[in-house]
This record gives structure tokens, C-alpha cells and sequence, in this order.
């Protein structure tokens, strides 16, 4: 079962993007995309949050695992708070 993915997304003309931060490893996030290949052909894209995450995350291996699987775009932010510490 999906746990990230808005599958009506994409099947409405949408982009639908996984979370990476859903994701404890690698393994797991390529699971998905697997599992997302199997129920759709249309393209997706990666959220990588470069804030502090509630569990230790490898965020360049996460995001090496979606170019690897064909993830079609990456989007990232920070919040400006964040910039002030």
C-alpha cells in the first residue's frame, strides 16, 4: 500500500510528489516508487526537507534512490526561521 503517494494527482493531469522524509531508508522510499510504478506510468517528484526531520534522515541517499528511479523532479525549502539559528 502506498503511504506517501497522491495517486489522484497525476491521474487528474496533476504532479504527484512523494515525501522523502516519510521514509527511514532507502530501501523503503525505492519500495514505493516500485509499488508507484506499478499502478501509474505518470511521472513524480521527491520533497526533501533540508530542515531538522523527527528521525535521523541520509537525505542524499534518498535522493539518489529517486533519480535512480526515475523521480522527475526534487523539491526542497527551508523555513526562514531556520536560517536564524
Amino acid at each position: 500500500m502506498l503511504r506517501s503517494w497522491p495517486l489522484p494527482s497525476p491521474m487528474r493531469g496533476g504532479l504527484g510528489i512523494i515525501a522523502a522524509g516519510n521514509f527511514p531508508s532507502p530501501g523503503e522510499l525505492q519500495a514505493e516508487i516500485r509499488n508507484l510504478r506499478n499502478l501509474t506510468d505518470q511521472p513524480f517528484g521527491l520533497n526533501v526537507s533540508v530542515t531538522a526531520t523527527f528521525r535521523p534522515t541520509d537525505r542524499g541517499a534518498l535522493i539518489d534512490t529517486a533519480v535512480q528511479e526515475g523521480a522527475a523532479v526534487a523539491h526542497s525549502c527551508i523555513a526562514m526561521d531556520a536560517l536564524k539559528r
